[in-house]
C-alpha cells in the first residue's frame, strides 16, 4: 500500500492544496493570537522588525494564496498545452518551500529578522522554481496558449514582488514594502484571478449546461494587461484621483464578460451561479489641499469622543496616507485601552 505522503505527492494540486491548507491555517492563528494580543495585552507578543499588517499581507499574497495558485497552474498547464504532466522533482521543491518560507516567516514575528529574510529567500526560491517550469512549458508550446502567457507573466511581476520584500528587509525603506503588497495585489493575484476565470468559468458551464456555447475572446486579456498595469503605477506614483480610469475599464471588461457567458437557455444551477457573481467596494476619501478628511458615518459627533486610532490593527495593510515625499504614515492610536 502505497504511504500517505506518496498518495499527497502524488500530483501537484494534491500537495500544494495541502500546503495551502497548512498555511491558511498557521497564518490565521498567528494573525488572531496578534489581534488578541493588541487588543488586551495578555500574551506579550514582542513587536516584529515588520509592522504585522504589512507581513500579513506579505504572507497571504506571497505564501498563502500562491499555494493554491501553484498547485491549480502545475497541474493545469500541461493539459492545456497538451504535454505531459510534471512530476513530483518538478513540483516538490514549491510546496516545500512555500510552507517551509511560512514557517520562518511566522517564526520571524517573534524578534527575529534572519528568520524572517530566510522565509523571504525560502519563499523567493521556491516561487523562482515553480515559475521557471511553467515558463518552459510555455516556451515548449511557443506560447499559443494565451492563459498561459498570461499566467505566467503575472508570476513574473511576483517575482519582482518578492524581491522588493527582501530589499525591503535589508534597507528598511518603507516605499519598497509597499511596492511589494501593490505588486502582489495588482500585478499578479488580480490577473491570474481574471485569467483563470477566463479560462475556466466558459468550461465549467459547457459541462453543467448542455447546448452552452463557450465563448473566450483573447483579446481580452492582450487588452486587460496594459490596465493592469495602469493602475499598478498609480498606486505606486500615489495617483489616486485617477484610479478610476484602470477601474472603470476592468469594471467594463467585467461587465460585457459576465453578459457574455450568462446562460440564457438554460436554468443555471447554484454552484455555476456562484462563479458568476462579483463584488466588490471603493473607499472614496475627500482631499481638500493639505487636509485628507475621512469618516465614519456611525460615528457621532462628540466632543468626548475618547480616543482617535489610524491603520491600527486589521486595516494597516490597506492604509494609504502619504506626506509629499512619499513616506507613509504611521499607525497611531490616542488611547491605550
Amino acid at each position: 500500500m502505497e504511504s500517505p505522503v506518496r498518495m499527497l505527492a502524488a500530483a501537484p494540486h494534491r500537495l500544494l492544496f495541502f500546503v495551502g491548507a497548512s498555511n491558511v491555517l498557521l497564518a490565521m492563528t498567528w494573525w488572531a493570537l496578534w489581534l488578541v494580543d493588541a487588543r488586551w495585552q495578555v500574551i506579550g507578543l514582542p513587536q516584529p522588525a515588520v509592522p504585522a499588517g504589512w507581513l500579513h499581507a506579505i504572507i497571504m499574497q506571497y505564501q498563502v494564496l500562491p499555494a493554491f495558485m501553484f498547485g491549480f497552474l502545475l497541474t493545469v498547464f500541461p493539459r492545456w498545452m497538451s504535454l505531459p504532466a510534471l512530476t513530483r522533482a518538478h513540483y516538490v521543491p514549491v510546496g516545500v518551500g512555500l510552507l517551509e518560507g511560512q514557517l520562518c516567516s511566522l517564526a520571524g514575528l517573534l524578534g527575529s529578522r534572519v528568520l524572517l529574510e530566510l522565509g523571504a529567500v525560502l519563499t523567493t526560491t521556491s516561487w523562482t522554481i515553480g515559475t521557471t517550469f511553467l515558463v518552459y512549458l510555455v516556451c515548449l508550446d511557443k506560447a499559443r496558449t494565451w492563459h498561459a502567457v498570461s499566467c505566467a507573466f503575472a508570476l513574473g511581476f511576483g517575482l519582482l514582488g518578492l524581491v522588493s520584500y527582501i530589499l525591503f528587509l535589508k534597507s528598511s525603506e518603507p516605499r519598497l514594502l509597499f511596492a511589494s503588497i501593490k505588486i502582489g495585489s495588482i500585478a499578479v493575484l488580480l490577473p491570474i484571478y481574471f485569467t483563470v476565470c477566463h479560462r475556466m468559468i466558459p468550461f465549467f458551464a459547457g459541462m453543467a449546461l448542455r447546448g452552452y456555447q463557450a465563448s473566450r475572446p483573447l483579446w481580452v486579456l492582450a487588452a486587460l494587461w496594459p490596465v493592469w498595469l495602469l493602475h499598478t503605477w498609480l498606486e505606486l506614483r500615489h495617483g489616486y484621483a485617477w484610479l478610476w480610469l484602470p477601474d472603470l475599464a476592468i469594471g467594463m471588461f467585467g461587465a460585457w464578460l459576465l453578459w457574455l457567458w450568462w446562460p440564457r437557455r438554460s436554468q443555471m444551477p447554484a454552484l455555476l451561479r456562484v462563479l458568476f457573481i462579483v463584488d466588490g467596494r471603493l473607499p472614496l476619501p475627500e482631499e481638500r489641499g493639505d487636509l485628507v478628511e475621512v469618516w465614519y458615518d456611525l460615528i457621532i459627533d462628540d466632543p468626548g469622543l475618547p480616543s482617535v486610532r489610524y491603520a491600527w490593527g486589521i486595516t494597516f495593510p490597506w492604509a494609504n496616507l502619504f506626506n509629499q515625499d512619499g513616506f507613509p504614515a504611521q499607525p497611531f492610536r490616542t488611547d491605550a485601552w
